[in-house]
């Protein structure tokens, strides 16, 4: 597996909000809709990623009594082979996790950006509404 390469791709990201302090002491916060874009389709890259390089560790896991076949490459042999089989369902488990999240954060930039589209609107019709 690549750990290095699924590490990088996140070097560069930043937190997807920035919070400013107004003149009279409010705080807001502010939204990077491109940030929370790009950040959901590094983490599915990474999903991907993982995905395919676990699919290439499988069969080296999966090989018939790589520590040998005498009683104590035996004994390992069982403990090892319950112990796969949790670790296989956990690392699997990881793909949808990082999937999930991908979609999460997609998720997060399109409804923030309709909402914040959706305010604009709302305040320029009050706005325009004041002026008249």
């Amino acid at each position: 597996m690549k750990g290095v390469g699924l590490v990088a791709k996140f070097e560069d990201l930043r937190s997807p909000q920035t919070v400013s302090t107004s003149p009279g002491g409010q705080r807001a916060t502010r939204e990077d809709f491109e940030q929370l874009r790009s950040s959901a389709s590094a983490v599915h890259e990474c999903a991907v990623d993982f995905e395919r390089s676990f699919q290439r560790l499988l069969p080296t896991l999966r090989q018939r009594n790589p520590w040998g076949a005498d009683e104590p490459g035996t004994i390992f042999g069982m403990a090892y082979t319950a112990l796969l089989g949790k670790a296989t369902q956990v690392l699997g488990s990881h793909v949808g996790l990082l999937q999930a999240g991908a979609s999460g954060l997609a998720t997060w930039s399109k409804n923030a950006e309709q909402t914040e589209a959706g305010n604009a609107e709302r305040l320029n019709a009050v706005g325009d509404e004041l002026e008249r």
